[in-house]
């Protein structure tokens, strides 16, 4: 994964989940796939802009991208390695690891690691699940990852989630070791508030705390 330092700052791995607004997961009344198509999409402009940022800052991140965008906007994928950032996974379809099986699993992550790697025309090493949501319950999780081609992943959350969620899972990047292979995993940050792991960084996360904490915590 790629971070970002400079002389004032200490390394820090910057990601982003490539996806559109209608990308939700377990709510009410959610689009299904088949929905998408026909919904309109901000994801183009707003991604667009965001690299513009990345560039005025000098920053470069590990794009995680839903291959459902990255094939309809296959001009995203080539513009972030225009600029110098890495291509990663965040699957096909968006869904939740742990409502599929093995079988459907894998094949949502092989088929987004091709297309994304014709794409971009380089290696896909990285893997993130949708809504952090590998579990206790998807022990095939890692074994299925090192068999389509990964070499990381960063789907581990942690602390306690609706849907995922690991609450005594290791916190610093580390080596998972499979009948299959090994692969590197980068949990997703969290800190102690009050005697529980919370997570300050990211999404809903990064908008609503307060800045001052999360200067804190990082």
């Amino acid at each position: 994964m790629m971070d970002r330092t400079d002389e004032h700052d200490e390394p820090c791995i910057f990601s982003v989940d490539v996806e559109d607004w209608f990308h939700i997961l377990q709510i009410p009344g959610a689009p299904d796939l088949a929905e998408w198509d026909r919904l309109p999409s901000r994801v183009e402009m707003d991604f667009l802009r965001l690299l513009d940022l990345f560039d005025e800052t000098g920053t470069h991140v590990t794009c995680f991208f839903l291959c459902w965008v990255a094939e309809r906007f296959p001009r995203l994928v080539r513009e972030a390695v225009a600029r110098g950032h890495e291509i990663a996974s965040h699957g096909y379809a968006h869904r939740l690891v742990f409502e599929q099986s093995s079988n459907d699993f894998l094949g949502d992550i092989r088929r987004a690691k091709a297309i994304l790697e014709d794409l971009a025309g380089e290696s896909v090493k990285g893997y993130r699940s949708p809504g952090f949501s590998a579990t206790s319950r998807t022990d095939w999780f890692f074994e299925c990852l090192v068999e389509a081609g990964y070499e990381y992943d960063s789907s581990i959350f942690p602390a306690k989630r609706t849907h995922g969620g690991m609450l005594n899972a290791r916190r610093e990047p580390h080596l998972v070791t499979t009948q299959s292979g090994s692969i590197l995993e980068f949990p997703v940050s969290v800190a102690n508030l009050a005697g529980q792991p919370v997570c300050f960084f990211g999404g809903g996360y990064l908008r609503l705390f307060p800045y001052s904490w999360k200067q804190r915590n990082k």
